[in-house]
């Protein structure tokens, strides 16, 4: 298997394989750019449904290679501004991707790693994985991290987790909201591969959809988001791939799909 982000799809579900295991999946430079470029090739054929993410070994991704951040730390200002920035549009583009993205973790998904799971739109996760921020053990202040976590738990219990660089149990990061689902360790493929099933047969305009309302009302009010909800449907419902879906569910064609 060549690469270190390998692309499979099959049918409407893409996985996305960090490609790395001698080195947890550690991501240097070549890794953000080429997720980038598989996130938007994969964007752009509009084909999936949903996009997996994992790692190939025991872990998901134990966060930055340590060479490749040193490497930076040599870097001008501008410079190293701008290897941020890559960082930066790597999350914007894993936020923005129309389908629902799932992520399968499995060991360690540590600062770089557990910002690529946790915004990820569903995060699996087996029992014996571990998560969480460390970058304050090495000095570093992740603003980048605080820019998004906040948004995801409570905004005291982000501070403390960054601040402490702890690692937590996916049953802490269940409880807290950090991950959708804890499985059993051994049954991490199994249920990663029923939902992406599950997901490939909802209709895809359908999940866009969805997943585009959930973000776009985060910061409304109850009444603004219903108006807002209403318009929405209303415009969806109407087009010919939705009418067609709805009508062939309302038959009972489409039951449990």
């Amino acid at each position: 298997m060549a690469g270190k982000i390998v692309v499979h799809e099959e049918g409407a579900v893409a996985t996305v394989l960090f490609n790395r295991p001698e080195k947890k999946n550690a991501f240097d430079e070549e890794m953000i750019e080429r997720l980038i470029g598989a996130l938007g090739e994969l964007r752009a054929r509009g084909t999936a449904h949903v996009v997996i993410l994992r790692g190939a070994g025991e872990h998901f991704c134990a966060g930055r290679d340590p060479e490749s951040a040193q490497r930076q730390l040599q870097l001008g200002g501008y410079e190293l501004r701008q290897a941020y920035q890559m960082i930066v549009a790597l999350n914007e583009v894993l936020a923005g991707f129309p389908v629902p993205t799932v992520a399968l973790v499995q060991g360690e998904a540590l600062g770089f790693g557990c910002g690529l799971a946790v915004r990820c739109d569903i995060t699996l996760a087996a029992e014996s994985a571990r998560l969480g921020f460390p970058e304050i053990h090495r000095g570093i202040p992740p603003t980048l991290v605080l820019s998004y976590l906040g948004r995801l738990i409570s905004r005291k219990r982000a501070l403390e987790l960054v601040l402490t660089g702890r690692q937590l149990d996916a049953a802490e990061a269940e409880r807290i909201g950090l991950v959708s689902r804890v499985v059993p360790t051994g049954l991490l493929d199994k249920e990663g591969a029923e939902l992406a099933a599950q997901l490939a047969g909802r209709n895809r305009l359908a999940l866009q959809t969805c997943k585009a309302f959930f973000h776009e009302t985060r910061d409304m009010g109850f009444e603004e988001a219903g108006r807002y909800g209403a318009s929405v449907l209303a415009a969806v419902a109407t087009s010919k791939e939705l009418k067609e879906a709805m009508g062939a569910a309302l038959e009972g064609k489409g039951h449990g799909r």
